[in-house]
C-alpha cells in the first residue's frame, strides 16, 4: 500500500513545473542520475538514484519540499556541461568513421559505457535531426570509440564447423524404405513414438522428410526411426 503523503507534500503532479526545472538542470548539467545520487551521500546508492530517476519520469505524485530542495541544491553543484550543435561536418565525420571501420549504431552503442546512455536509438536520432545539439563529451567520446575502433575477429559459427558434416542427405531410397515400414506396420509416425514414449525426434519432423521439407538429417535420427520402426514389426499392439 503507498505511502500516505503528509500535508507538505508536493503535488508533482500539478506543480508539473518543478519537474520541468530538475529535468532543465540535469541537460544544463549533463549530469547522470547516479553521479547525482553519489554528490548526496558519497555513496553508489541504487535507492537514491532510482527515487531520482523516477521523479524526474514523472512516476512519483509526491515528494517533499526538503527532497525538491536537495535534489535542486545537487544539481546547482555542478556546472554548465557544454553542449554542441551537430553540425553537418561532425556528422559527416562521424558517417567517415562508421563506414572506414565497417561498424554499425548497434556495435558503437554496445562498447560505449552504459551510464552515458547513448544507445543506438539516440545515435539515429543525431541524424535523423530528432536532436540538434548533444553534450560535447559525448560527441568527442563517439568519436575516440571510432578513431581507435578494431573489429573483433569473425565469430566461428558452430553448425559449420560441427553441425554440417553430422547431417546426411535424405535420399529417395531412404524415403521408400521408411514408407514401407509404415505400410508395413500400419502405425504413422505420431502413434509410433507414443508407442515407444521417444522424445528424441517429433513426428512433424518425420513428415516433413517424407513431404521432401526436409533434405537433410542427423544419421542416427534417420537410424532411430528405421529402428523403432523394426521393433514395431514385433512389438503386440
Amino acid at each position: 500500500m503507498p505511502k500516505k503523503p503528509s500535508p507538505n507534500d508536493i503535488d508533482l503532479f500539478h506543480e508539473k513545473e518543478i519537474v520541468q526545472r530538475l529535468h532543465a538542470e540535469r541537460k544544463r548539467t549533463g549530469v547522470s542520475f547516479r553521479k547525482l545520487s553519489k554528490a548526496l551521500d558519497g555513496t553508489n546508492n541504487k535507492r537514491a538514484e532510482h527515487r531520482i530517476q523516477n521523479i524526474l519520469k514523472g512516476q512519483v505524485r509526491f515528494a517533499s519540499k526538503a527532497e525538491i530542495d536537495i535534489l535542486l541544491w545537487a544539481y546547482s553543484r555542478f556546472p554548465s556541461a557544454e553542449r554542441i550543435r551537430l553540425t553537418p561536418s561532425r556528422l559527416s565525420k562521424i558517417e567517415n568513421l562508421m563506414r572506414e571501420k565497417n561498424v554499425s549504431f548497434t556495435q558503437i552503442s554496445r562498447s560505449l559505457p552504459r551510464y552515458l546512455k547513448l544507445d543506438r536509438n539516440v545515435l539515429r536520432s543525431w541524424f535523423e535531426g530528432r536532436a540538434r545539439s548533444t553534450l560535447r563529451a559525448n560527441y568527442e567520446t563517439v568519436i575516440g570509440l571510432l578513431e581507435g575502433y578494431n573489429p573483433p575477429p569473425p565469430k566461428i559459427k558452430i553448425y559449420d564447423v560441427v553441425l554440417q558434416p553430422a547431417f546426411a542427405e535424405i535420399t529417395p531410397e531412404f524415403i521408400e524404405r521408411l514408407q514401407r515400414e509404415i505400410k508395413r506396420t500400419g502405425i504413422p509416425p505420431a502413434k509410433m513414438l507414443r508407442r515407444f514414449n521417444e522424445r528424441r525426434i517429433k513426428a512433424a519432423t518425420i513428415n516433413a522428410w517424407i513431404a521432401g521439407r526436409i533434405k537433410s538429417a542427423r544419421p542416427e535420427s534417420m537410424c532411430l526411426v528405421i529402428e523403432l520402426y523394426e521393433r514395431a514389426g514385433t512389438q503386440s499392439p
